[in-house]
This record gives structure tokens, C-alpha cells and sequence, in this order.
């Protein structure tokens, strides 16, 4: 256990600052950059207060609020403004959770985490030292504290992290939400009562002085669902944590790098301003799957035409250049073994290092204008800009790599006019009217995230458009309470013209068929990307409706665009709509539960990942398996010389496209070993052979290990 230690407001400046300058000494990008409405602020400046920090540990146990029939325990550090017991107002309270990674490691610079043995032991082999995976954003956590906020790094170590799911909870997603709210109601308890763990030297330092209605969370990858499972878990019907958190309020969810869809709920962020943070060179979450709540919360609102109690701002922010791993210091390998893009997709690390000073000022940076703006009494609502595609991004992100961004205002039907979202057939506008397209391809993609319409054109030109009618002619909409025409838009990846940035006009339509004066994409966005073929991705434009000169705005039928710049390129539309400025802060408490549906699963036997190899090891019939609610199982487990590494990945068993995602590495912690449940029934329904492999994804799988043929024969035999 370390001792409190003091942290000087002098140190505190000089460690932000060195992440800070370690990018600003960088020439700038050579790009094209767009002329938006104004610039975000700033927001790497270190704030007013100097800062105090220590750890505190309790006795790890079976808790079954927690984890049932597995100890886990109750670790974490704190920053928090020296001067608490001075500040007049209670203080905001963020906490974050870490991701799946391995709990002990051995040597330096970089540390090798290949053991799990702290998960299920609670030690670790000799050599070792646990890994303190909390540790890991311990540059952004003093940074937030400097700005007066409690901030809590959970340590997840014991019995979830590296450990074996069940088939309810397959990542163990819920267990990390549900070890969040434990810790939010001892700081409850501490806060109402006092009783601070002895590590802090005073049991009433934070009495009285921590406000639980204005909470904030980060997580990371696993911890990015967990956070969304803590969110969900406390709104529950019947749930018993606001009984015991009676004044939580959770604000605002940042997340980065997150899993989706690692249990048997479907985990949204409804009600809450809402960030995701896309590393587009991720190599452990690699189809960037955390972008699908972003998918689920939009498209409820467009096609289901359901409005969030409390309307907030969604958005995504994609690095290029940006691995999984290294916006947390101790994860110290690099995941992104396939990150390239030429001159116009550098990456943001050195491929022979063990860290990125690029990546943490990104998230510093990130992350404080994301809470400052959503979280505290204290709130910033101008530094939500940086999230708003309407604004410049601040210099101190843009100087080493680009950035595009995803984002509504806020989830409320009386904040936009839908204009097109392409869940009709080719041709029809949902509202009704028929479109125009002449001179271009367009296809209606049902079955993207999002769907989207594919425009491709061969040739510039006046004549070449796509024209979406949501009135017919002679009716229009009045946007004059309008404030932006949004919608979302990617180019198709194609590497040899990355460079390439896409261009085309937009015009408005009015009821009597005129159409305003053009303006151009580039003057308010760069299309660029995305930089890699993994994922379709989209940003985001945004066109004040004032931009549109010579047309009556209180009579509007349709958008109109012209493909009169770009030579020649395939893009991506989706979400076609005007909406307002609307959605800066989070106010009002919320108190409705949240509603669900089951996720469908999607497999598949090919990816593009490296291939390893791996061998069957045993099978083994379980009457009773605890990690399937105490259904009879044949635990098959399988091992590779290579090892498998801790990942936020599921590992997966393919046999013949049958996927089994509940895995636990052995109790000795080794990582060579993989351990799959399998439900009886579905051992019987397996056929006689087949291949096989372990895959980490559901969907797109990241790594691949090839097993020999499976001969259900040998394996009944060898029982």
C-alpha cells in the first residue's frame, strides 16, 4: 500500500504539460483544413487547485452484489483538491474503470502482463508484480482533480478482470457495473456518514463534501460496457442500488475503445451525454464495436421516434493513428500490429515503444473538456464544442493526427426535422415523396450501421445529384427554429486515393421547387475517411441553415446534393435532418427505467487477422457448471505455444460456425490455456467433424488460432 503523497501544483503543471508539449513541438498536418462557424476551446491547461492522492484497498471476499462465488475486492486510487474541507460547494465525483487486461507481469520498460494468477489467487508467481491496470490513467485523473473534481480509478483485478464469465455475463460486462455501484455506495456511506478507509488519514475527510447527483464515468474497453451496465443496472425496475445510492445522478459516460454486446443485455447510455473515443488503428477491438450504441440510440430516435426523458449529446471521436492499448501507461504492448495507412495514417506511437505521450495528450485533452462541460456545478458548457462538428477542434489535438467526429445535439424529437434515413426502397423517401438521383449509382444499404445510401459518381458535374424530398412539391417545412442541416457521411475505403479528401455541394429545396445558393462540403468538414477498411465509418457534417442564401427556410421540401468537385468517389450518407444547437449540459434528474431487446449474434469464420495455431487439450463432462447457471457442460479446453493473450476481445470457439464465448483461462492464471463452456445440448447438436478454431470476436474476429479438425468421435472416446 503506497502512503499518501502530496502533489505540488508546480509538479502537477510540469507532468500535464510535458504530455501536452510532447505533440505541440510537432509541424502541423499539411491538410486541407475546413472553415468552421468558430473554434473549441482549449482544454490542456491544468486547473486551480493542487492535488492529493492515495489508494485504498479492502479485503477481497465473495460479495454477491458483486460477483457471486468469486472474491473480488474493493481497490482503488483517489485524486482530490488538497484544499477539500475550504471549497464552499460539494464536489463532483468521476470514476473509472479499466479494462481486460492480464493481472501480473514481469521485467520493465516494457512490463510483460502473461498471467492471470492475481484474478483467481490473489497472488502472483514469483518474479511478478501485480499489474496495476488502475494506474493507468493516473496523468488524466490528476489533471481532472486540478479542476476540483473526486476522482476514483477502480482497481478490477480480482475475480473479473482475466476471469471466466458465465452465460448471462460472458465478459463479465455486468460484474465490472456492478463493482462500480459498490464503490459509489461506500462513497455514499463516506460522504453522508464518514468512515473513510484508514489510507486516507482522516475518516471525515470527505464528509459532507462529495455531491453523488453530478457522477461521471470513463471506461476503457470492457470497462466502456461496464460503465454502461452500472448506468443500466441502478435504472433497473426493482433495482436495490437506489436504496442504497439515494442520490446518485449519473451525468455523463466517457468511453474508450469499448466492447458491445459481452452479455445477455443490450447496454445504451440513454439520458446521459454520451462520448465514445474510436482508435482507428485498435487492434484488440479492431471492427471498433463500440460505436453501436451510438448506431442504437440515433436510429431509435429516427425510425422508432422515441425521445430521451432527458435529452443529451451523443457523440463519437475517431483518432487516426490511435492504437487500443496505450491511453492506458501500464498496458505497455502494442495491439496494432496492422496499423498503416501511408503518409496520411501515421501512427501515434513508435512501433518499438511501449507508449504514446500523442495518445495520453488526446485523452487528456478529450476526456476534461467532456466532464468540465457535463459534469459539477462548475460546468464549461462552451468546451462541448470540441465534441460539435460545427467547431474547429482545438490546435492541441489536430497537431500529430486527424480527428473526425459523429454527433446529435441531443435525442428529442422536437429538435430535428428527419429528412432521409434510408429505411425505404431505393428511390422513396421515408416521409413519402419520391427522391431524384440523376447521374450517379444509389443503393439503400439496409443491413449497414447505419443505413445508409451509396451514392457513386464517375465524372464531376452540375447535372450529377441526389435530390431527398421529405415534402412534395408545393409543401414545405418550416426550419426557421433550425439551426444546423446535419447529416453523416463516409467515403468508401479504397488506400490508394486516402488522400484524396472528397467533395460536393448542398443546396436546399423550397416548397416551389427553387433551390438556395450552393455551399460546399470542405468549407465545414474534411471527408477523408475513414483510414482503413475495418469499419464503415461516418462523420458527421454540420451546415448552418443561415449558410443557405436565396431561399425562403419557412417553406422547405428537400436537400439537394451536387457531386461537382470530386472527380470521382464513392460515399456513405445516412441521417439526413436540421436540428437544433441544443444539448450542451445534462440538468434535469432522471428517474425513468430504461428499456431493452435481445442483441442478435452474428458469426463468422473469416477475418484478417494473423493466423497461430492451437491444440486440443481435454474435454471433460461437468454436471453442474458454474459458469452455465448449473446446467450440465463438456468443458473443452485447448492450448497454443503461442499464448493467449488477455484481451477486451471475447475469445471465442468456432466449431463450424457454432460460437461459444464462455472462456476462462485455468486457475493458475496461465495464458496458454483456454477453457470453453459448452451447454450439453449444443455438444450433442455439434456434427461428427468439422473445423475449428478460437477466434477473439463474435463478429469480426481479431486474432485467429486454427485447431485441428474436431472429431466429436475422439473427444467422447477420450472421456
Amino acid at each position: 500500500m503506497r502512503n499518501e503523497r502530496k502533489i505540488t501544483l508546480e509538479w502537477k503543471m510540469a507532468r500535464v504539460l510535458s504530455v501536452c508539449l510532447a505533440i505541440a513541438v510537432l509541424s502541423l498536418s499539411k491538410q486541407a483544413v475546413a472553415s468552421w462557424a468558430g473554434a473549441s476551446p482549449e482544454s490542456s491547461a491544468p486547473g486551480p487547485y493542487a492535488t492529493s492522492t492515495t489508494e485504498y484497498k479492502m479485503r477481497p471476499q465473495v460479495d454477491n452484489d458483486v460477483l457471486a462465488n468469486t472474491q473480488t475486492e474493493i481497490w482503488g486510487r483517489v485524486y482530490w483538491p488538497t484544499t477539500l474541507s475550504k471549497l464552499s460547494a460539494k464536489r463532483p465525483l468521476l470514476m473509472f474503470l479499466h479494462g481486460n487486461h492480464g493481472t501480473c507481469g514481469s521485467g520493465s520498460a516494457p512490463r510483460n502482463d502473461s498471467s492471470c494468477q492475481y484474478t483467481n489467487e490473489g497472488i502472483c508467481p514469483d518474479g511478478s508484480v501485480v499489474t496495476p491496470n488502475h494506474e493507468g490513467y493516473n496523468y488524466v485523473a490528476e489533471h481532472l482533480a486540478s479542476w476540483g473534481y473526486i476522482v476514483v480509478s477502480i482497481n478490477a483485478n480480482r475475480g473479473i478482470t482475466c476471469g471466466g464469465g458465465d452465460s448471462d455475463d460472458w465478459g463479465l460486462v455486468l460484474a465490472r457495473g456492478r463493482l462500480i455501484l459498490k464503490h459509489l455506495q461506500y462513497w455514499n456511506q463516506w460522504t453522508e456518514s464518514g468512515g473513510a478507509p484508514a489510507e486516507f488519514g482522516n475518516s471525515d475527510l470527505f464528509k459532507g463534501h462529495v455531491d453523488l447527483s453530478e457522477v461521471g464515468l470513463m471506461g476503457h474497453s470492457r470497462g466502456g460496457e461496464g460503465i454502461r451496465a452500472a448506468l443500466n443496472l441502478f435504472r433497473d425496475a426493482g433495482s436495490p442500488w437506489p436504496a442504497r445510492i439515494p442520490n446518485l445522478d449519473i451525468k455523463a459516460l466517457y468511453e474508450i475503445g469499448a466492447v458491445d454486446g459481452q452479455s445477455n443485455r443490450v447496454l445504451d447510455a440513454e439520458s446521459v451525454a454520451w462520448n465514445q473515443l474510436l482508435p482507428l488503428c485498435d487492434g484488440d477491438v479492431s471492427d471498433l464495436q463500440g460505436r453501436l450504441p451510438f448506431e442504437r440510440m440515433t436510429k431509435r430516435l429516427f425510425s422508432e421516434k422515441k425521445s430521451e426523458l432527458r435529452p443529451s449529446a451523443k457523440s463519437l471521436t475517431m483518432v487516426w493513428g490511435a492504437n487500443h492499448n496505450f491511453f492506458n501507461t501500464e498496458w505497455q504492448s502494442n495491439d496494432a500490429w496492422s496499423c498503416s495507412g501511408g503518409k496520411d495514417h501515421q501512427p501515434l506511437f513508435d512501433k518499438n515503444n511501449y507508449f504514446s505521450l500523442e495518445q495520453q495528450s488526446v485523452a487528456l485533452q478529450s476526456m476534461t473538456a467532456f466532464f468540465r462541460s457535463h459534469v459539477g456545478p462548475e460546468r464549461d458548457s462552451t468546451l462541448a464544442k470540441q465534441f460539435d462538428p460545427a467547431y474547429s477542434l482545438p490546435s492541441g489535438l489536430t497537431v500529430k493526427t486527424k480527428i473526425d467526429r459523429d454527433y446529435i445535439a441531443g435525442l428529442s424529437l422536437k429538435d430535428v426535422v428527419l429528412v432521409e434515413d434510408f429505411t425505404s426502397p431505393t428511390g422513396k423517401n421515408p416521409a413519402g415523396p419520391n427522391n431524384i438521383a440523376n447521374g450517379i449509382k444509389i443503393e439503400h444499404l439496409d443491413y449497414a450501421e447505419p443505413v445508409i445510401g451509396e451514392i457513386e459518381w464517375e465524372h464531376p458535374g452540375e447535372e450529377r445529384l441526389y435530390q431527398s424530398n421529405f415534402k412534395e412539391t408545393g409543401s414545405g417545412a418550416d426550419l426557421s427554429g433550425m439551426s444546423y442541416l446535419d447529416f453523416r457521411v463516409g467515403r468508401s475505403y479504397t488506400e490508394k486515393d486516402l488522400g484524396q479528401i472528397v467533395d460536393f455541394s448542398v443546396q436546399l429545396v423550397a416548397s416551389d421547387d427553387m433551390v438556395s445558393e450552393a455551399v460546399s462540403v470542405s468549407t465545414y468538414s474534411r471527408v477523408q475517411g475513414p483510414p482503413n477498411d475495418n469499419v464503415e465509418l461516418t462523420q458527421t457534417v454540420r451546415i448552418p441553415v443561415a449558410d443557405f442564401k436565396g431561399v425562403n427556410v419557412k417553406a422547405i421540401r428537400g436537400v439537394r446534393f451536387v457531386f461537382n468537385k470530386t472527380p470521382k468517389a464513392k460515399i456513405r450518407l445516412a441521417q439526413i435532418r436540421f436540428g437544433t444547437a441544443s444539448g450542451f449540459s445534462v440538468q434535469a434528474p432522471y428517474y425513468a427505467p430504461a428499456t431493452y431487446s435481445t442483441p442478435s449474434e452474428l458469426v463468422s469464420m473469416t477475418g484478417s487477422a494473423p493466423r497461430l495455431t492451437a491444440n486440443w487439450a481435454r474435454f471433460t463432462p461437468v454436471q453442474k457448471s458454474r459458469y452455465l447457471k448449473g446446467r450440465r457442460a463438456v468443458e473443452i479446453a485447448v492450448q497454443t505455444a503461442e499464448l493467449f493473450p488477455v484481451m477486451d476481445e471475447l475469445p471465442v470457439l468456432n466449431i463450424e460456425n457454432r460460437l461459444f464465448p464462455i472462456a476462462r483461462y485455468p486457475g493458475n492464471g496461465r495464458t496458454d490455456v483456454l477453457i470453453f463452456s459448452v451447454p450439453i445440448e449444443a455438444f450433442h447438436e455439434l456434427p461428427k467433424l468439422g473445423r475449428a478454431q478460437v477466434q477473439y470476436g463474435l463478429n469480426t474476429p481479431s486474432r485467429i488460432w486454427d485447431l485441428p479438425n474436431f472429431n466429436k468421435l475422439a473427444a467422447t472416446d477420450g472421456n
